[in-house]
């Protein structure tokens, strides 16, 4: 159903753009001090499966890093994305990718570390994660308006998150957090009748809880892969 080597070859140009992108500095004028965008790192890659088979789970920003270890965990992302950008090769996009895969099973916030694999029985092979702000940004907030303003999230959509998710053509949506679905209406996406669900994020909550309504979207795309 999925063209998955055209998907591979024009997410990577795709990513290519973000690397370099021309609104960064304009970007970094108008965020608000309190989401502190991140001046020392390039926009961070998004991830598609080498076996992507129609979900796509959306976040809304990604985070600053602050420990040492994601410091390092930058440092080695951003010499891979300086291979990607100057060869321009699949080979080089999929080391990156590769070292996505990898590093996101330490990531405890998301969908995509190790323990909500297990907890949902996917492998982030078969998925594609993509973030409506590409670049790096403190969340104080879960609302991403609230955290850095209309403009970017609509700069960053018509750019790049438009184009991503008209080439993945999604069946099922999986929204990091709960206001990223609000969010995405408001930017103009039409879900095109895919099932979508959201993350809850409260931080009281144990995992379970927290997956609940994203475990039933997760059952059904695995049954579909059957």
């Amino acid at each position: 159903m999925y063209d998955r080597s055209g998907i591979i070859e024009k997410f990577m140009g795709i990513e290519r753009e973000m690397i370099d992108c021309t609104d960064y500095g304009h970007c970094r004028e108008i965020c608000p001090g309190s989401a502190r965008m991140d001046s020392q790192n390039p926009p961070f890659p998004d991830f598609v499966g080498r076996r992507y088979a129609g979900l796509v789970i959306i976040g809304a920003n990604p985070g600053t890093s602050s420990t040492e270890a994601f410091k390092r965990q930058d440092l080695e992302f951003n010499a891979r994305m300086d291979n990607l950008r100057k060869s321009g090769s699949l080979e080089d996009y999929n080391a990156l990718l590769d070292y996505r895969n990898d590093a996101s099973r330490s990531w405890t916030r998301t969908l995509c570390n190790e323990e909500y694999r297990r907890l949902l029985g996917y492998d982030l092979e078969t998925v594609a994660f993509v973030n409506i702000v590409k670049c790096r940004t403190f969340e104080p907030k879960a609302d991403l308006f609230q955290n850095v303003g209309k403009e970017i999230p609509k700069r960053c959509y018509g750019k790049y998150l438009e184009r991503q998710l008209s080439i993945l053509k999604p069946r099922y949506v999986v929204c990091q957090w709960k206001p990223i679905q609000r969010t995405l209406a408001a930017l103009g996406y039409d879900f095109n009748g895919a099932k979508v669900g959201s993350f809850n994020g409260q931080r009281n909550l144990p995992n379970g809880q927290k997956i609940a309504e994203v475990a039933r979207i997760f059952e059904e795309f695995l049954s579909d892969l059957d």
